[in-house]
């Protein structure tokens, strides 16, 4: 991939780790990646939590990125197993969030990103999932997601409202 990083970023590869383990394909990925993104020459430290509940670790990291001045985060889950080319891709984008689709864990095995019909926020009875059809139209805009691949801009932690 031909890719160039916009001067000043700098990303926070953040990944809560509860248990404190990594099953073997998930830490291949993450070390291909870490390789093929030096190699673009995107300035980035990757931050494990373990031993902590997701929601403290998250918070722990997110106040690591404001404090070390960090301009992205990048949420990757302990068992995510990602193509290097994710990061610049999300990067190239620069949009406040880009959420990776991915499959639940349990039954039905929905995507995990979600899209309203009302476009109401607050009513979580109109979120959907995303189904295949939904997939391979490049960036679209959506309602919701979940972090096991996101990437926020850290200035959307001091946004209100």
């Amino acid at each position: 991939m031909d890719y160039s990083a916009p001067d000043g970023t700098k990303v926070l590869v953040a990944t809560p780790n509860y248990m404190n383990m990594f099953n073997a394909e998930a830490h291949t990925s993450h070390v291909a990646c870490a390789m093929a993104w030096t190699e673009l020459g995107i300035d980035f430290t990757w931050s494990i939590i373990g031993r902590s509940f997701v929601h403290f670790a998250r918070t722990q990291m997110c106040h690591a990125a404001v404090d070390g001045k960090f301009t992205h985060i990048l949420w990757l889950d302990d068992d995510a197993v990602i193509d290097p080319e994710i990061l610049p891709r999300f990067l190239t984008h620069d949009k406040n969030v880009v959420i990776a689709p991915y499959c639940l864990r349990k039954m039905p095995y929905e995507i995990g990103v979600l899209r309203s019909d009302t476009g109401d926020f607050h009513d979580h009875t109109t979120y959907k999932n995303l189904t295949l059809s939904d997939m391979d139209q490049g960036l679209i805009q959506v309602d919701g997601g979940g972090t096991h691949c996101m990437l926020i801009k850290v200035d959307t932690l001091h946004k209100q409202g």
